[in-house]
């Protein structure tokens, strides 16, 4: 039999995947009761945003219909539980499909439905819309406000969160469908990191 050579280099003993939390948790470390996001209706510190993120991986192990290697939706306004979610699923492998909210309700229904979304998390100006929508794959809507905090409250913390490659996805936005249907690109943890380091950020 003729031997193979493998493509994964040979990595030290102090590699870790590239993510978006673990930048996270090091600001929240320096500064903890810094602002770290700001909507319309408040503020989060980073010690608040760590928590909140972490409630909300656990929360897949407290009857979620989401699994890790699944895909949700997102059909929001920019918020705060935008941001949480979308890390928050990433840490235990899920990837979220990102909505624009301007879209139509064929174009929102055709996005879950080739994502294979199957929880949409709906900000309250989107909720109607998202209501309306004939789903193939989406089981749950979730509605920010008090249906998603009743949703976090159920959080399993006693679970462990895993540890997750950097190369699995991070979130699946939509290309503008010019020429077509929007078609979903597939975003790594890695590759967002290192977007964010170009940026400067």
């Amino acid at each position: 039999m003729k031997s193979t050579t493998s493509l994964q280099p040979d990595l030290p003993g102090s590699f870790r995947d590239l993510s978006l939390v673990s930048g996270i948790r090091a600001s929240s470390a320096r500064g903890p009761d810094k602002i770290a996001l700001r909507d319309r209706h408040g503020t989060r510190t980073y010690a608040q945003l760590i928590g909140r993120i972490d409630q909300v991986s656990y929360a897949l192990h407290g009857g979620s219909e989401l699994n890790p290697g699944d895909h949700c939706g997102i059909l929001s306004l920019n918020c705060n539980e935008y941001i949480e979610l979308v890390v928050g699923l990433s840490q235990v492998g899920v990837a979220a499909a990102t909505i624009n909210p301007r879209l139509s309700k064929s174009e929102i229904t055709d996005i879950c439905n080739d994502a294979g979304a199957r929880v949409l998390f709906v900000d309250a100006a989107n909720i109607k819309m998202a209501k309306s929508c004939d789903f193939a794959s989406v089981v749950q809507i979730i509605e920010f406000g008090t249906q998603y905090e009743d949703w976090l409250a159920g959080a399993n913390l006693n679970q462990r969160i895993p540890s997750v490659a950097e190369c699995l996805p991070f979130t699946i936005p939509y290309t503008s469908g010019t020429t077509g249907r929007p078609k979903g690109v597939l975003i790594s943890s890695r590759s967002r990191v290192l977007t964010f380091f170009s940026m400067g950020i």
